[in-house]
């Protein structure tokens, strides 16, 4: 048999083709390699990073999927730079005069605010990798647009 004649698709066109089952697989991985940051330091943008970087032009989903993904690991990232000025904001405060209490809290709150944000990010790279593997444009709130 001539490998040319195969009843794979010869074309991406062809790949969706009505009744052609679509791989969504990449997409996924997009917002998967977001939890990288759990495990490495900034592991999760480089991670997204080189993801979409290498498939945005040859794999279908991906620029879409990836600057999305990006864009909330760059705001999150905004975010928990933040938070954690604001941990170390109680040696301004104790400078300043203001008491202990003040500073405890500050620390308290900053701390449970950046546990919650982790969270939340979690759970929204696990959503919208499930998203895109069902072939649905992804959904991150709070997210800013930088990569437009």
């Amino acid at each position: 048999m001539n490998p040319n004649t195969s009843n794979r698709p010869s074309t991406p066109a062809a790949a969706h083709a009505p009744g052609a089952v679509a791989d969504n697989t990449w997409p996924a991985v997009c917002h998967i390699a977001g939890l990288a940051g759990l495990v490495f330091p900034f592991g999760g943008l480089i991670g997204t990073l080189l993801v979409w970087l290498f498939g945005r032009d040859k794999l279908a989903g991906v620029d879409e999927h990836g600057r999305a993904a990006l864009n909330f690991k760059i705001s999150t990232a905004i975010y928990s730079t933040a938070l954690f000025t604001l941990f170390f904001a109680p040696a301004l405060l104790f400078s300043v005069g203001l008491g202990p209490l003040t500073g405890f809290g500050l620390m308290t709150m900053s701390i449970m605010a950046l546990v919650l944000l982790q969270l939340f990010e979690v759970i929204l790279h696990v959503i919208n990798a499930v998203r895109a593997r069902d072939g649905k444009s992804p959904r991150y709130p709070l997210s800013l647009r930088i990569l437009r």
